[in-house]
């Protein structure tokens, strides 16, 4: 059985240890990406980020419309914004590039929510579904006023704990420490 946590709300919103705050998030992509290029990946999702992180820079007109396009799929945020870490890969910073099952997943996810409706998923190793759960707890606390969400383990120690890249919280703290400083409450 889950262990309840308190909620994740808006008065909550301090998830960023100063530390992680030190480098802006434009700077830590700008690293990622070239750590990635530097080790010959390139793939369209790589140069989709790029683009979106320069055009986003050059141009903070376009933000708007950018929050509103990752506002309204959480899939789509995913895709463009959201970084993962695996640290049995070099380099261990990588963009969450979705396959079609994460994406449906997602949909689902939100779908189930919206319509108070309850959803079991059996979880498999390596799937990324902690990582999906994490971005499908954050999205809507990012975009959707009053957003309370629940956070649960068969361990306590799996939620939270500052520093230990298998806990929950700390996978939430990685990604949030990703996003670019517009994007971040």
């Amino acid at each position: 059985m889950p262990l309840p946590l308190p909620p994740l709300t808006s008065k909550t919103r301090q998830a960023i240890t100063p530390e992680q705050a030190q480098i802006d998030g434009y700077q830590k992509i700008l690293s990622a990406l070239d750590a990635l290029q530097a080790e010959g990946v390139e793939t369209h999702c790589l140069q989709r980020r790029r683009e979106l992180l320069l055009a986003a820079h050059d141009d903070p007109s376009i933000r708007p419309e950018l929050l509103a396009a990752a506002q309204s799929d959480p899939a789509q945020w995913v895709s463009d914004w959201v970084w993962t870490s695996d640290p049995r890969r070099k380099p261990s910073v990588l963009p969450f590039d979705l396959f079609p099952k994460q994406v449906e997943y997602l949909h689902r996810r939100r779908d189930r929510i919206n319509a108070r409706e309850h959803g079991l998923i059996e979880k498999s190793r390596d799937a990324g579904l902690t990582w999906l759960n994490c971005c499908g707890t954050l999205h809507p606390w990012l975009f959707e006023d009053g957003y309370k969400g629940t956070v649960g383990s068969r361990k306590a120690m799996l939620v939270d704990r500052i520093g230990d890249p298998d806990s929950i919280f700390e996978k939430m703290r990685f990604i949030l420490s990703y996003l670019l400083d517009w994007m971040r409450p």
